[in-house]
């Protein structure tokens, strides 16, 4: 005989296929949230679809592909001569506009003055020619001041490495992707300019990347390239480095050079204690041209900044000499 069950309370347990009981814990969820996310994460990047360039046609879309693959390599012309021609062209258009204008004036100045002085009346007139000079003007200015400041815009942004574009060149020739003429662009090397990569990017990168090209591909594989650069390409010949590794790789570099330059005078100091003033004067200002050329040479540092780092080596420095010595 079938005894009669209770149901169990709401929110309280639940029996499961198996016969089994489990507990309905909604805090105990709640209060994992950070482990849930962690799993559905790294399922997530196992999962994801990375584009390989080796499976776009050949042509202008395994370029496109091969592109967008690393940012380093969007390189386009500015058209600099062309920029130029057209804001010419407009200039003398608005010049030849402001003269038509000052003979309009002038004329209605002779003739009847009250134009001049009242928007309405010039607007009567059964020819209302300066409301239409003025409408073709503010046109041709609004053109003018785009076009003007746009080319502003583009004439600070960086240009692309040498190493970039020798890339670049290599890619398109070993590929043949464009048929003849059509891969001349990337010759004009001083109209190129370069919308990926960092500003901080210094000579440093490019020697930094040979170092590690010189490498054993399985350790620079995994120190320097991320799982989705891996799946870019089959090329032996084409190689991903991930960005944000070198730069971390640079900065270590770099700190350790910092350090290096901060202790090796200290050294310098106590091995010739006994010696002249002006002989640890030399040693002072010697290292510390050496630290003003590191930064003026491995970073891209401002006038200003690289003037507030000197300063600070040097006070660092003379508090050490006038403390100790």
């Amino acid at each position: 005989m079938d005894e009669d069950v209770e149901p169990p309370e709401n929110g309280n347990k639940n029996t499961a296929a198996s016969g089994k009981e489990t507990t309905n814990r909604p805090d105990h969820i709640a209060s994992r949230p950070s482990a849930l996310f962690l799993r559905f994460r790294w399922k997530y990047a196992d999962d994801t679809i990375v584009p390989k360039v080796d499976d776009f046609p050949s042509g202008y879309p395994k370029l496109a592909a091969w592109i967008d693959s690393d940012p380093n390599y969007a390189e386009y012309r500015q058209y600099k001569y062309l920029r130029n021609r057209c804001l010419l062209y407009l200039q003398d258009k608005l010049a030849v506009l402001e003269r038509r204008l000052s003979i309009f004036d002038e004329e209605d100045a002779l003739e009847d003055s009250l134009i001049l002085k009242s928007r309405d009346r010039d607007d009567e007139q059964s020819l209302p020619r300066r409301a239409d000079l003025l409408a073709e003007i503010k046109s041709t200015i609004r053109e003018y001041d785009e076009l003007l400041c746009k080319t502003k815009e583009i004439m600070h942004w960086k240009k692309p490495t040498t190493r970039n574009r020798r890339s670049y060149v290599n890619y398109i020739n070993n590929e043949g992707l464009l048929a003849e003429g059509e891969g001349e662009f990337i010759r004009y090397s001083e109209d190129l300019v370069a919308l990926g990569g960092e500003l901080e990017d210094s000579w440093l990168n490019g020697i930094v990347e040979d170092i590690v090209d010189s490498i054993p591909k399985r350790i620079a594989q995994f120190f320097f390239r991320s799982k989705a650069q891996k799946k870019r390409t089959s090329d032996d010949f084409i190689v991903y480095y991930d960005k944000s590794r070198l730069d971390f790789f640079i900065r270590l570099i770099m700190t350790i050079f910092s350090a290096i330059l901060l202790m090796i005078p200290v050294f310098v100091l106590y091995a010739i204690e006994q010696s002249t003033g002006f002989a640890k004067d030399v040693v002072v200002l010697a290292f510390t041209l050496v630290f003003a050329v590191f930064l003026a040479l491995l970073t891209k540092a401002k006038r200003h900044e690289l003037f507030a780092a000197t300063a600070g080596y040097v006070i660092v420095a003379l508090l050490f000499y006038c403390f100790y010595f």
